[in-house]
């Protein structure tokens, strides 16, 4: 906070002025003037302090209402996954312009991936339903296979052949070839 003070530093000599009197004046000056100036800075802080907290309330109050109306419009029709923090950090152009429909893919090569996934979804259902202990025709699954005479080796090569690979084994080959990548990408 300013106080007003510091006009003594400005004092002058009788020496420096040239004449008694003169120095006299104006040191009565500079300590008037001094507290005219502390009294007006007080006001003014006063007026600032005032104006200030009614200034800080209202733009605390219109943040936190354009906060809820971006999540809420969020909620509408926006990102599912998006948090608060995040949806309020945004501007409203990234509110309005994130979600499912602000910019699809309608490529052919994105429509063959959707196909794929889908295919790949479908396998792994399967394969799921055909490895779970759930029973198969009234037999739990492993005395179905004891029944048939096929081993759990042929069952499995049998799953792999009409499901593909497991998505374990898919992870597992994808993490090698990250590391085969990363270790190619090293040595070149």
């Amino acid at each position: 906070m300013l106080t007003g003070r510091g006009f003594d530093s400005i004092a002058l000599t009788g020496v420096q002025l040239g004449h008694v009197q003169l120095t006299a004046a104006f040191e009565e000056f500079c300590e008037r003037w001094e507290w005219g100036v502390r009294a007006l800075l007080a006001e003014g802080d006063k007026f600032a302090q005032g104006v200030g907290l009614a200034a800080g309330a209202y733009y605390e109050n219109e943040q936190y209402i354009d906060g809820t109306f971006k999540i809420g419009a969020n909620a509408l029709m926006g990102n599912p996954h998006a948090t608060e923090e995040e949806v309020t950090a945004q501007s409203w152009d990234q509110v309005w312009g994130n979600h499912a429909f602000a910019d699809p893919d309608y490529s052919q090569k994105s429509f063959e991936e959707a196909g794929a996934n889908m295919a790949q979804g479908w396998k792994d259902a399967g394969r799921d339903v055909a490895t779970s202990d759930m029973s198969v025709g009234g037999l739990a699954r492993d005395q179905a296979l004891e029944s048939s005479g096929i081993s759990e080796e042929q069952y499995e090569r049998s799953l792999d052949q009409y499901f593909g690979p497991s998505p374990e084994e898919r992870a597992k080959a994808a993490e090698r070839e990250a590391l085969e990548g990363g270790e190619q990408g090293a040595q070149g």
